[in-house]
């Protein structure tokens, strides 16, 4: 490589390629620039004058800022200097760019960034890419909200049964909350809360579940469906129902016809297979030395106390001569079994025996014996 310098200006020449194309690397390129070529020879080896085959230089002011030059026939020279004030610019611009939020990436033009081979080892400027600041999704999702009203609608036109099964769908998880959802059985309405959107999705969701509701009437007397609708006979309802992964409800209509209601056809179905196979309802014949030990204290203790810690209803009917006692098929039998053990040990037979005078003279001989099986009998039934 040989350099030529006139006039302020450097001319290299190198050996001829076989494409005729040379580099020329120009620090201070002018418009009128005259170049006397000359031709050098060391040794074996011949030199050109690029000038020869390459097109007088234009100035950098004169050249079109869109033109283009190869690079791999021309790379520009930069001075230090030059590259520290265009990378101190550049970093300027990059904290302008993030101040303003602009989500945009500037990149420095093709010439300067790729692969540029400077002849006095000067660094190739290469700009950063700035990225402006993202808004938060999280911000934009929170101010959305802020800007959607959110109001509350009150139903009130469901019936109390009908709010009662809502609540357990809801629990179950059987209807699409799109909103907050509130069942109020004290003042019998529906209360949601939400955007109009989500209220509407939601009271739609409600009415499609009511509407698949099901129910039924089940046989059973009118003081068996006022024990099952109390408080004890809810319970017992409910927890076997969470056991038997139903979702319903028992209700008594006008303290007379007691009906179940269920979440679809399928379900009553079943409910009521259970329902009436779970209850027990049994009767008791009384006989006259019955009756006065019913009306004791000691009988209405009973029947207050049994009822009271156990899910039946016992009822005594002198005028029918019977005592009725319904409720769950294992505390029915065992109700009854008490009672007759009550019955019995309680209520004395009183009868007169007509003899004649040798029947009479023979028990009076076997008196003795007579009285002590009766002790024995009387003390075995307090064991």
């Amino acid at each position: 490589m040989k350099r030529l310098q006139w006039c302020g200006s450097f001319l290299s020449f190198a050996p001829k390629p076989h494409s005729r194309r040379c580099t020329s690397t120009i620090t201070q390129p002018t418009s009128s620039l005259e170049v006397d070529s000359r031709d050098e020879e060391e040794g074996d080896e011949h030199f050109y004058d690029a000038e020869t085959d390459v097109k007088p230089v234009k100035s950098c002011s004169e050249e079109c800022p869109r033109s283009s030059v190869e690079k791999e026939e021309i790379a520009f020279e930069v001075p230090s200097a030059a590259i520290n004030e265009a990378a101190a610019c550049l970093n300027t611009c990059s904290k302008d760019v993030e101040s303003a939020d602009v989500d945009k990436k500037e990149t420095v033009p093709d010439e300067l960034s790729e692969h540029a081979e400077v002849s006095d080892g000067s660094s190739v400027i290469v700009a950063d890419a700035v990225a402006g600041d993202s808004t938060p999704v999280s911000n934009y999702t929170e101010d959305l909200q802020k800007a959607v009203p959110v109001v509350t609608r009150e139903i009130t036109t469901l019936p109390l049964q009908k709010l009662k099964l809502l609540k357990k769908l809801i629990k179950q998880q059987r209807i699409c909350e799109q909103c907050k959802v509130k069942v109020d059985l004290e003042c019998e309405e529906l209360i949601l809360t939400g955007t109009e959107d989500d209220i509407m999705r939601t009271e739609v969701a409600v009415y499609e579940a009511l509407s698949n509701a099901s129910e039924c009437t089940v046989n059973i007397s009118k003081e068996l469906g006022c024990l099952i609708a109390s408080p004890k006979g809810q319970q017992w309802f409910d927890e076997n129902c969470k056991r038997c992964s139903f979702v319903g409800i028992c209700y008594v209509v006008d303290d007379f016809v007691t009906k179940l209601l269920a979440a679809d056809d399928a379900m009553i179905d079943v409910m009521r297979k259970w329902f009436t196979g779970a209850l027990l309802s049994e009767r008791k014949s009384l006989k006259l030395h019955h009756v006065p030990f019913l009306e004791t204290n000691l009988w209405m203790e009973f029947v207050k106390k049994f009822m009271e810690a156990q899910l039946v209803v016992i009822i005594t009917d002198v005028s029918k001569m019977e005592i009725l006692v319904e409720g769950t098929v294992d505390l029915v039998k065992n109700a009854l079994k008490e009672i007759d053990d009550l019955l019995d040990s309680n209520c004395h037979v009183n009868k007169k025996l007509v003899l004649k005078h040798a029947d009479f003279q023979t028990l009076s001989f076997f008196q003795s014996d007579i009285l002590n099986e009766v002790q024995d009998l009387v003390m075995q039934q307090y064991r």
